[in-house]
């Protein structure tokens, strides 16, 4: 689990058609899976899943700082306070928080999937699954049936 201590949001624009995507320091990409991989984000206020890329050539980037969109900043309540030791509030500045990552797997990247906060992706991916089980319920049945038929006389 890593610690988290400042934030701030996207620096670059096109982080904002990016899928639930968040940014950290470049060096705790291999720690956490690599490029695109799936992370849990805690605060005292909730978690949520995100997708992670690193900060690329954005400089500075302190290494517990992450960049976050606007949804992923309200459902963890993390805000825009400014820090103690400044004086003015610069764009590109990274504000106080207190946030854990950690990679996910397995069945909790399908639990990101089923939470992801935009609905035309997460719809068709629950109806999708739900459709899915059913289809392997009605298979085994069929089985089961087919094999009865073969002892009945």
């Amino acid at each position: 689990m890593i610690q988290i201590n400042q934030h701030r949001s996207f620096s670059k624009e096109s982080d904002y058609a990016a899928f639930a995507t968040v940014r950290v320091h470049n060096s705790l990409l291999k720690e956490l899976g690599g490029r695109n991989a799936w992370i849990s984000i805690e605060s005292p206020c909730g978690r949520v899943y995100r997708t992670i890329r690193g900060s690329g050539s954005l400089n500075p980037f302190p290494k517990d700082a992450v960049e976050l969109d606007y949804d992923t900043s309200v459902e963890l309540s993390v805000h825009r306070t400014k820090p103690a030791n400044t004086q003015d509030e610069s764009e590109g500045q990274f504000y106080p928080c207190n946030l854990k990552i950690q990679p996910i797997h397995g069945l909790k990247v399908i639990k990101a999937h089923w939470r992801h906060p935009d609905p035309a992706y997460r719809v068709p991916l629950q109806i999708s699954i739900v459709l899915g089980g059913l289809s392997i319920i009605l298979g085994i049945i069929g089985v089961i049936l087919g094999i009865l038929s073969f002892f009945r006389v």
